[in-house]
């Protein structure tokens, strides 16, 4: 019985792609998270049971957006940028 999948709202499969509202939603809730402290990419993927790769991605977007600060070292931690610091 094959049938057609249904995607749930904001759900996003291990194995599949991602459609652009839920990579809004995605993006939001490290937002969130980042709120509670510094995480690696490893850790958001975790924490929200996605892949390393479209944690990754979706934390390169905020980091272009100017939302997130990429801290390096040897695990690159993120964290949310400080409002301030745009004009320092």
């Amino acid at each position: 019985m094959g049938g057609i999948r249904k995607e749930r709202e904001g759900f996003i499969p291990k194995s599949g792609p991602a459609n652009r509202n839920q990579k809004i939603l995605a993006k939001e809730a490290i937002v969130s998270l980042l709120k509670k402290g510094r995480h690696t990419p490893r850790e958001i993927a975790e924490h929200f049971g996605l892949s390393v790769d479209l944690a990754s991605e979706l934390v390169e977007e905020l980091v272009r957006a100017g939302r997130v600060h990429r801290e390096n070292g040897k695990h690159p931690l993120v964290r949310l940028k400080e409002p301030m610091e745009k004009w320092s």
